[in-house]
């Protein structure tokens, strides 16, 4: 299976977090920041029977970065 087409906004690494500007982080919408368990829980829901039927889409999983 091919995840390529997952559109993850910003995932904090111990990288970011010690280095990010503020106004980066400040940017997101939501309550929290994305971790990488956010984006592998996105990953395992697409590879499990109940995903089967989900193709050829592109998810945001950016917690509402950007706002549609």
């Amino acid at each position: 299976m091919n995840l390529a087409g997952g559109a993850p906004g910003l995932i904090m690494t111990r990288e970011i977090e010690e280095g990010a500007p503020p106004a980066m982080l400040a940017r997101n919408h939501s309550t929290r920041h994305g971790h990488a368990g956010d984006v592998a829980g996105m990953a395992a829901y697409l590879l499990s029977d109940e995903g089967a039927w989900i193709n050829g889409q592109v998810i945001k999983i950016d917690g509402g970065t950007v706002l549609r």
